[in-house]
């Protein structure tokens, strides 16, 4: 049965400051603290890890655990990989370890390290983070892939047994997204006449994300989304 942390009571009174009550506080402290260090323990004995390759720009996994690597990365030179958003999205959401040089690298400074090389290397902003994040807590698959001249686009895949992230098929939709401050960018010819869906994700300064999904003749909004 999973352990739960300990609940307090609210308190009502002033504290007496007296020897018992010093000892009733320091061991619910205690309690809090070593249910919590259990969790973080667990946590990294499930995750996997790997080193981050400065030069490269990616993260090289050598310890990959679970089934999350059945989307996630990819093989090159019987290495698998992962690029900075992917690695990020992992970090944040504890199934991922990343070192590097000496030192482990901390949620916070995953964000600093990897939208930093993202934007480097695929053009990725917070903004497309954001989406990405979003989508994928939803359940879906999600690429970066080709980058026009509003940015790079999304990629964006619905779960199924036979999925293979070599060989993804045709995507379910492609995102592209936009600022509030940005112009609204024309459809790309490219992703015209396709059977996947056309969304636009606007990302405000709050990091609220409305999807609309566009017409593919005239360019107009037909639907405003909650989520694809």
């Amino acid at each position: 049965m999973a352990r739960e942390l300990p609940a307090k009571p609210p308190k009502s009174f002033e504290l007496r400051g007296d020897y018992c009550e010093s000892v009733q506080l320091e061991k619910h402290l205690t309690q809090q603290l070593e249910l919590v260090t259990c969790n973080q323990n667990g946590q990294r004995r499930r995750a996997s890890s790997g080193k981050w390759i400065a030069d490269r720009q990616m993260v090289c996994v050598d310890t990959p655990k679970g089934n999350t690597w059945l989307i996630h990365g990819h093989v090159s030179n019987g290495q698998l990989l992962l690029i900075p958003i992917e690695a990020l999205y992992l970090v944040e959401h504890g199934n991922l370890i990343v070192t590097n040089e000496d030192h482990v690298i901390s949620r916070e400074e995953a964000y600093t390290i990897f939208l930093t090389a993202a934007a480097a290397l695929d053009h990725v902003t917070l903004e497309h983070y954001q989406v990405y994040a979003h989508l994928m807590r939803t359940g879906l698959i999600v690429y970066v892939t080709r980058v026009f001249s509003h940015g790079p686009i999304l990629e964006v895949y619905k779960h199924c047994k036979s999925f293979k992230k070599t060989q993804p098929g045709t995507p379910y939709a492609h995102v592209i997204i936009v600022r509030p401050s940005d112009p609204f960018p024309t459809n790309p010819p490219s992703l015209l006449g396709t059977k996947s869906l056309l969304l636009y994700a606007i990302v405000d300064t709050s990091g609220d994300i409305t999807y609309y999904q566009i017409q593919s003749t005239g360019g107009a909004v037909i639907q405003v989304l909650s989520q694809p």
